[in-house]
């Protein structure tokens, strides 16, 4: 899911991915994937219909919050949630 013009979410565990700065991707129905990491693609290709749903109006609504902060702060977001997530280009796996 796409955030902004340089994020994307991983449909998989919702962190958010630079696709200039990774190689993990996947294309399903047309469309492109990015993953945070390797584990997250393969859950996902394990079942695609799992991780793609219709957005509720909750999921529009963070994605206009994500986008907004992100064009307040930059993609690092603001320093305080630095403190508390951990630097910018933390992974899960």
């Amino acid at each position: 899911m796409r955030v902004s013009e340089t994020r994307f979410i991983d449909p998989v565990c919702f962190m958010s991915v630079n696709p200039q700065e990774t190689d993990i991707y996947a294309d399903y129905k047309g469309e492109h994937y990015f993953f945070c990491a390797e584990g997250c693609k393969q859950r996902f290709l394990a079942d695609p219909t799992k991780y793609i749903k219709p957005k509720s109006w909750w999921d529009r609504w963070l994605e206009k919050h994500i986008q907004a902060n992100e064009e307040e702060f930059g993609p690092e977001g603001p320093e305080c949630h630095t403190k508390i997530l951990g630097p910018p280009g933390s992974k899960c796996s």
